[in-house]
């Protein structure tokens, strides 16, 4: 698996995790190979994943988890966020 990930930090202290994972090898993006239907089912695939994990609750304690589809910027990402 190959993995994507970014760090978000807030005053030193850490505030969220972004990642993706595909099986194959990031590929340089442009929008002329773009697929809102391809993007649409990163994002099932991510739900499916993080529902055999943690089921469906995603709220915990120390913050929350979840697949997201951001239609701006036409990716899927998993985003963990702390309280």
């Amino acid at each position: 698996m190959f993995f994507n990930i970014d760090v978000c930090f807030h005053n030193e202290k850490l505030f969220s995790i972004d990642f993706n994972f595909s099986d194959k090898e990031s590929k340089i993006r442009s929008w002329d190979s773009w697929n809102e239907n391809e993007e649409l089912k990163q994002k099932d695939l991510y739900e499916n994943w993080l529902t055999k994990l943690f089921g469906k609750k995603r709220d915990f304690e120390w913050g929350k988890i979840g697949a997201y589809y951001d239609q701006i910027g036409g990716a899927t990402s998993i985003n963990i966020r702390y309280h």
